[in-house]
C-alpha cells in the first residue's frame, strides 16, 4: 500500500523467519499488521487501544454465546470450545 507503514512490535519482527516484515502480510504470528496512512486520524498507540479493546469484545462473544446456548438448551458448553469450533464463522 503506497503512503502505509506497517506497525508491528520489535518482538514480533524479530520472531518473523528474517527478522521483517514480508511484503503483503496481514499478519505477524497470528496478530493483524495494521497499516497507518499519513492522513490517518490515529495514531500506533491509539490504534493499539482499539485493537485490544476489539480483541476483549471478541473473547466476551464466545461467553455470551455459551450462556445463550446455556439458556435455551439447558447444556454447558465451553466458550472456548466454541471459539474453537465457530472461530472462522462471522456470527
Amino acid at each position: 500500500m503506497p503512503g502505509a507503514y506497517p506497525t508491528t512490535t520489535t518482538a514480533e519482527a524479530e520472531t518473523s523467519s528474517s527478522g521483517t516484515i514480508p511484503a503483503g502480510a496481514t499478519s505477524v504470528n497470528g496478530r493483524p499488521i495494521i497499516y497507518i496512512e499519513e492522513n490517518d486520524p490515529l495514531g500506533v498507540e491509539e490504534l493499539s487501544t482499539l485493537y485490544h479493546m476489539h480483541m476483549g469484545f471478541e473473547e466476551q462473544r464466545w461467553i455470551r454465546m455459551a450462556s445463550k446456548f446455556f439458556d435455551q438448551t439447558g447444556k454447558r458448553i465451553e466458550p472456548e470450545w466454541l471459539k474453537v469450533k465457530l472461530g472462522g464463522c462471522r456470527l
